[in-house]
């Protein structure tokens, strides 16, 4: 199918093939900019896998048509329930901001040993998803898939569709749906004193992280003082009852958080966490990404880059606001990619050792059918060879356990790309696409606030009051609209 697009610096032609699995483009007149051709596709509803360094090169003066988009086959991943976090899931996290709720929930999620973690409530599927965004089930990856999902300490449950626990203690999860279980550790107060301080458990600290500590948690991190000019890892939620403080050096104030994080205060601070980033009172001159949602008593003077939404209870001043996946991503994914490379290279290795090891084996096989026919010939000369097949025997036996190991290596390694194949398919197929970026502000966005979004920009001359932001898929216009009154 052909279709003629019409824009002011060019005229250019869609077609699409394969029922729509590919979409080719070739300009018919004038040269289109980058912007127009973008522009043109979302209007003709083409919003997926569209091939970047080929629109370049069509806005560059290319001849003739290229492809411009195109389906992709990935894993999409089941919908989970996480039942550990039932006191602070995703329902309740808005049931909490419309009560207008900021009392601290427990985040250190305690669990005991057999007791079910999360729910496979509908298996991972292989799907193919075309340009137009339509998406077409290939095949599901059975119930077994949920072990794509078991971290540390857990395993398939009695049911086969969850994951339980092996030990007593905390649980979290990353922004992938991996689920872990830690011991609790408990220590007083932690400090520059202790180093470069690697806690393999989940911990609470009883007092503060005072200046220019350096901590790395597992799992979950719990501070009933305050955080203090420290650079901190947490692979679970942080959990800071006084607020945290930095000195405005973001090499020595800085968080990691893999999960929720919530603090009385935030000031001075880079922040990166993987879901909700919750500021009860004020987040001040600090630079902050949140993969999900943010919600602060109010924001002045920071960077904020938020993947879905951003709550803000009181004013927004002097700051500038990136809205959308576009402008969030994990700092630990160039990691991952490079382990996830690694690891198919081990694979096609591990294949190549085995068919090797599998010829050498049938060689040797072949040579001793062929000397025992030799054997059989000349049976009557006289002639032995026993201790030659004896030793073509253990030859053979010790090239069938090699083999084995090999297979069983390769069972292992199999299933860590399993994983990381599942882990990667999540983050390059955006699964932030699902959610509606807004912004929602009940008090002042004051006329110094920028808002960005991946295809516009918001400079608000005049305050505005008590609304809500969006950006219109297609359009890229923002769209501000007064909030209705009812409370957040």
């Amino acid at each position: 199918m052909k279709k003629e697009v019409i824009q002011e610096n060019g005229i250019y032609e869609i077609t699409t093939l394969w029922n729509g699995q590919l979409v080719l483009a070739e300009v018919i007149g004038g040269r289109a900019t980058e912007h127009e051709i973008y522009d043109g596709l979302k209007e003709n509803g083409i919003i997926f896998g569209v091939i970047e360094e080929n629109i370049k090169a069509l806005m560059n003066g290319f001849e003739g048509q290229i492809p411009v988009a195109r389906a992709h086959v990935f894993n999409q991943v089941g919908s989970l329930w996480f039942h550990f976090e039932s006191a602070f899931n995703n329902k309740v996290f808005l049931k909490w901001l419309n009560q207008d709720k900021t009392d601290a929930p427990d985040l250190s999620y305690p669990v005991s040993t057999d007791e079910r973690l999360v729910t496979l409530s509908a298996p991972p599927k292989q799907v193919l998803k075309y340009p137009n965004g339509r998406v077409s089930v290939l095949q599901e990856l059975g119930t077994d898939s949920i072990n794509f999902y078991a971290g540390l300490n857990t395993v398939q449950g009695i049911h086969r569709q969850s994951l339980v626990s092996q030990i007593e203690g905390c649980a979290h999860r990353n922004i992938y749906g991996i689920v872990s279980v830690h011991k609790k550790q408990v220590m007083k107060k932690v400090g520059k004193m202790h180093g470069h301080l690697t806690i393999s458990n989940a911990l609470y600290v009883e007092e503060d992280i005072q200046r220019e500590s350096v901590l790395e948690v597992a799992s979950n991190l719990i501070v009933k003082g305050m955080v203090q000019s420290s650079t901190i890892h947490a692979s679970g939620n942080l959990q800071c009852e006084l607020g945290i403080e930095g000195n405005g050096d973001y090499d020595l104030s800085h968080i990691h958080c893999g999960q929720t994080l919530f603090s009385a205060s935030l000031r001075r601070y880079r922040v990166w966490n993987g879901l909700h980033l919750i500021v009860k009172a004020r987040i001040s001159e600090s630079d902050v990404e949140s993969m999900n949602t943010i919600y602060a008593g109010s924001i002045s003077d920071s960077q904020i880059r938020v993947g879905n939404k951003l709550y803000v209870k009181g004013d927004i001043h002097g700051s500038v606001i990136h809205i959308g996946y576009n402008f969030v991503n994990d700092p630990d994914l160039s990691y991952q990619k490079n382990l996830f490379s690694q690891k198919r290279k081990r694979i096609v290795g591990l294949l190549s050792e085995i068919e090797n090891q599998k010829e050498n084996l049938e060689k040797r096989r072949r040579h001793t059918v062929e000397h025992i026919d030799k054997l059989r010939k000349n049976a009557g000369d006289g002639f032995s060879s026993d201790g030659l097949l004896n030793m073509q025997y253990r030859t053979l036996e010790t090239g069938a356990l090699q083999l084995q190991r090999r297979l069983d290596s390769f069972g292992t390694e199999l299933e860590a790309y399993r994983k990381l194949n599942m882990a990667m398919s999540v983050d390059d197929n955006n699964p932030y696409e699902r959610y509606d970026p807004e912004i929602v502000v009940k008090g002042e966005i004051g006329p110094d606030v920028q808002i960005l979004s991946a295809s516009g920009r918001l400079q608000t001359r005049v305050s505005l009051k008590n609304v809500s932001i969006k950006v219109d898929k297609l359009s890229g216009e923002f769209e501000v609209r007064p909030l209705e009154p009812v409370s957040m």
